[in-house]
């Protein structure tokens, strides 16, 4: 059981839970998409692993896979959803919406460049992930002052809160899959002034409802 924040806020990155077909097998990028049945499963998981933890704020993206599941954990503990737009994930330009199958076969130079230069490449006309990491920084920046001894939830993309999570406590980006929540995991950070110590990352990682 972890203590109340003092002298610090603490952070609950949640990945949102696993995604239905298509989407789970498409480059989706802030696109919105259902959750499986499994995922829905999952996040009854979370919200009962999460139930002794104090919550004062909750956040998503405005995306309906991340924000439905964050306004259930919300709506748990009385509180109104807050929705960000700077919260969503990277921007896959011209590959969004698009099976990565299909991109592999179509542009197999550029998927190789993407993924070999983690967090600095972008994809045709969209952004890399080191930018999109400076909108979620942006967000914090703004916040923190007001969740000093607070305990806030986030429901995001998983390589949008590993990155974060990563800068948070010092990383370089290029060990931030290090990081990695699979779908509807999570993890705690306490945040303090002059950097953040993590409490736990992925505690269901032994469960049978992650996949």
């Amino acid at each position: 059981m972890l203590n109340d924040p003092k002298e610090h806020s603490r952070l609950v990155l949640i990945r949102h839970p696993l995604l239905a077909e298509p989407f789970a097998r498409q480059a989706l990028g802030q696109g919105s998409a259902e959750l499986a049945r499994r995922g829905r499963s999952q996040w009854l998981q979370v919200m009962k692993t999460l139930d002794a933890i104090p919550i004062d704020r909750v956040f998503a993206a405005p995306v309906a896979h991340s924000s439905e599941p964050a306004r259930a954990l919300a709506g748990d503990r009385d509180l109104e959803l807050e929705e960000d737009p700077r919260l969503l994930d990277q921007d896959l330009g011209d590959w969004s919406g698009k099976l990565w199958e299909e991109i592999r076969r179509e542009d197999p130079d550029k998927i190789k460049e993407f993924f070999l230069s983690y967090g600095t490449a972008a994809a045709p006309g969209g952004e890399s992930l080191n930018e999109s990491l400076d909108r979620i920084r942006s967000w914090w920046e703004d916040l923190r002052g007001e969740v000093f001894e607070k305990t806030v939830a986030v429901v995001a993309g998983g390589h949008l809160l590993q990155g974060f999570a990563a800068w948070l406590i010092g990383l370089s980006l290029g060990r931030a899959p290090a990081l990695a929540l699979p779908p509807g995991a999570f993890g705690i950070l306490d945040v303090y002034t002059d950097g953040a110590v993590c409490r736990c990352w992925h505690p269901l990682c032994l469960s049978e409802e992650m996949p």
